[in-house]
């Protein structure tokens, strides 16, 4: 018998490794306020138990990976079903306004690198896939 298990693009909402930290997805709310972008299908649903991370990120990919294979191996799985893999990793649209702001000093409020990794997203517009 074969052993295979599931492997989602996400992690829980509410107790989430530190590591994973600095990987969250964010967006602003109706009060601007960063938080965290729930899990989704890109379009409608939100799964509020589980956080999206940002695979603008390599570091996010490649941890992706990586705790997979360490817990097919450390378990002795035979694989791994990567949940609606053909859609891996979902891209939200950045949101160009916020990116852009210039703080009351004149200087921007966000690094060109902030909008090259989408810091801050749209929430629930699906922009694309790798």
């Amino acid at each position: 018998m074969k052993v295979i298990v599931d492997c989602l693009a996400r992690v829980s909402s509410s107790r989430h490794h530190r590591k994973f930290k600095s990987l969250l997805l964010e967006y602003l709310d109706n009060e601007g306020r960063r938080r965290i972008c729930y899990g989704t299908d890109g379009q409608a649903r939100q799964y509020e138990d589980s956080a999206m991370l940002n695979y603008r990120k390599l570091e996010a990919w490649d941890m992706l990976v990586d705790d997979s294979v360490e817990f097919a191996k450390k378990n002795g799985l035979d694989g791994i079903h990567l949940d609606n893999g053909q859609a891996w990793p979902q891209i939200m649209e950045i949101d160009r306004d916020e990116l852009m702001r210039i703080d009351v000093d004149g200087e921007p409020s966000y690094t060109a690198e902030d909008l090259m990794n989408g810091e801050v997203v749209i929430r629930n517009e699906n922009y694309g896939y790798w």
